[in-house]
């Protein structure tokens, strides 16, 4: 998108843990259309929209029934059944004007005076006590540079003398940070808005599930701390970009003021349901439409 066909106000359909692979091919054709009727500007998607390699041919599929530029970042189910490295060495070589993997693209203006980065951040032990607590993650078992250092056996998985696997989702989450925060300068030295789309909530207080937040055993699979850590040395640094953070993973929907220009959203998900909100984008301000402007979730059958 050119600065030149750039929108002064932007509608954007932000969806995040859409699990397509739950939803069976009537709902997700349901999703797709109900996303092409909203007609926004663009469309977001915060991570877990399927399985494996089918996110690639899905990203496109509803990019071509929209016909609108689809940006997008990976969450944890994503990667289940590939390797992070290989998964990545896919989708840094799409090409094509309307689907966008954020960590390869960097910075990208959505309306005038919005710019959008992302990264699908991970889990990545910074908070909670993984060696202590009893919530085991699938993923250490479907996604390969997990499965190869979690210790198990066949009948009990255990979390006791993790240490290598604490490391590799530490590890994991100062890649993403790394490639984030370099993100973040530019779009805030170019904005006034910065939209961050992110799978795993950044901070604990944005880890909301059933009305209220994620405990401690469950915030080091639910919660990525170098990701958080870069968007407040950022935030703290550009003090005239205001910062909305748009995550998952968590399927819980909740509001995070961290800073006075720093705020998180998070997006409610249900298995076999996908939905998306609208949002209205403008240097003014990010703001989730309400009833009276656009419906406040689309796309679920009923």
């Amino acid at each position: 998108m050119t600065r030149k066909e750039t929108p002064r106000q932007a509608t954007l359909a932000w969806a995040a843990d859409i699990h397509l692979d739950h939803a069976g091919p009537a709902k997700s054709e349901a999703f797709i259309r109900a996303l092409a009727d909203a007609a926004p500007d663009a469309v977001l998607l915060g991570g877990d929209i399927s399985v494996g390699c089918d996110v690639v041919d899905d990203v496109q599929r509803i990019a071509r029934a929209t016909g609108r530029p689809v940006h997008f970042v990976m969450g944890n189910h994503d990667y289940w059944g590939w390797s992070v490295s290989g998964a990545h060495s896919v989708l840094s070589r799409l090409r094509g004007p309307d689907v966008h993997w954020l960590p390869a693209v960097g910075c990208v203006e959505v309306a005038e005076g919005v710019g959008l980065v992302g990264h699908g951040g991970w889990g990545d032990a910074r908070h909670g006590d993984l060696l202590n607590s009893d919530v085991v993650l699938n993923d250490y078992v479907h996604i390969k540079e997990l499965e190869e250092v979690f210790v198990h056996t066949p009948d009990t998985w255990e979390l006791e003398g993790q240490e290598a696997l604490v490391a590799r989702l530490q590890q994991l989450g100062a890649d993403a940070a790394s490639v984030l925060e370099p993100a973040l300068h530019t779009a805030a030295s170019l904005y006034t808005q910065v939209i961050v789309l992110t799978h795993v909530p950044p901070f604990p207080a944005a880890t909301f599930r059933g009305g209220s937040l994620l405990g401690e055993a469950y915030l080091h699979g639910y919660c990525c701390g170098a990701v958080g850590e870069a968007l407040e040395r950022v935030a703290r640094s550009r003090r005239g970009t205001d910062f909305t953070v748009l995550c998952g993973h968590t399927h819980g929907e909740g509001r995070a003021e961290i800073r006075e220009n720093l705020v998180v959203l998070n997006g409610e998900a249900k298995y076999g349901h996908p939905r998306f909100r609208l949002l209205q984008a403008a240097r003014e301000g990010i703001e989730l439409l309400n009833e009276a402007g656009a419906p406040a979730l689309a796309g679920d059958e009923a």
